[in-house]
């Protein structure tokens, strides 16, 4: 893995070609909406034609998730946190 600022990047090679195989890049950023927290997005991820299927793409998203960890960001995850009371739409 290589990080670069914001940017961590991780590439999965095959250890008896030495072929670059899969890569995936994290992205952290601090958001406004979070009180300048810091918030993480796994992008690019990219497996070899002839290696789908093996593991590869989930061997890279699990080892990038893990990244945040370290970083003291949030998770990469589906859906937004909930957003803090104050900013809660007003119903009728």
């Amino acid at each position: 893995m290589r990080a670069s600022g914001a940017y961590s990047t991780t590439v999965v090679e095959d250890p008896g070609s030495g072929r670059v195989v899969g890569t995936a890049t994290l992205f952290v950023e601090r958001k406004f909406i979070r009180g300048l927290g810091l918030a993480g997005h796994i992008e690019d991820v990219v497996v070899d034609a002839a290696c789908r299927g093996m593991g590869v793409g989930k061997l890279l998203l699990d080892t990038l998730t893990q990244v945040p960890r370290g970083a003291r960001a949030p998770l990469p995850a589906g859906r937004p946190p909930p957003r803090p009371p104050a900013q809660r739409p007003r119903g009728p």
